[in-house]
């Protein structure tokens, strides 16, 4: 059975294509209430959907220590590197809140342990975000295309298939995991001077 297939429309918040700003702010509170942990799924990671108010509460979250997996297309295909830069570049706003202060060496430590991110060659067909047991799902769509959503919480079955479609794309040939670290020196690299001022080179346990 589909995951599309294990939804009662009946029960859930359903959230349709037109309403885009509904459909964020739903985001923002499911991640706000995590617990133990977060597992995304998403496309292009589009800079319009992930701002800096889903910045803002993953690092929230990080401080509580939920683990945070994100898994997204690579920007640059089958160039990690590229990717990564490109990452740090397209969706800085999501990113600053995240790394801010991370001159802090134990804010560095539960950061760049908290927060793990995946690239997949391809580009992932389900999209969905699991905080614990409450499941945001898309609806199947193209890139750029609007989707439809349906929000349930406490939904302890479709948690676990979502739990585990996604521990099968990591494992998968296609998708590799890159170091949060590598991504947080893209984003000081276009900070100004004065905003990494004394936290450019700051590394766990330095």
């Amino acid at each position: 059975m589909s995951l599309g297939q294990l939804i009662d429309f009946r029960v859930g918040t359903f959230i349709p294509k037109s309403d885009e700003s509904r459909t964020r702010k739903f985001m923002e509170s499911l991640i706000d209430g995590g617990r133990k942990r977060i597992k995304i799924v998403t496309g292009e990671f589009d800079k319009s959907f992930y701002t800096q108010e889903i910045g803002n509460g993953i690092s929230n979250v990080l401080k509580r220590g939920v683990i945070v997996n994100i898994l997204l297309k690579e920007k640059s295909l089958g160039d990690k590197d590229q990717s990564i830069k490109a990452l740090a570049k397209e969706n800085y706003y999501f990113f600053h809140p995240v790394f801010k202060d991370m001159c802090e060496v134990e804010r560095s430590s539960y950061v760049f342990e908290g927060l793990n991110f995946y690239l997949s060659k391809k580009r992932a067909k389900r999209h969905f975000a699991l905080v614990d047991n409450d499941v945001f799902l898309e609806t199947i769509h193209e890139e750029g295309q609007p989707r439809s959503v349906m929000f349930k919480r406490n939904a302890k079955h479709l948690a676990k298939k979502c739990n585990n479609l996604f521990e099968n794309m990591i494992d998968s040939t296609h998708v590799y995991k890159i170091e949060t670290e590598a991504i947080f020196k893209e984003v000081n690299l276009l900070k100004t001077n004065e905003e990494i001022s004394g936290c450019s080179r700051v590394s766990p346990g330095a």
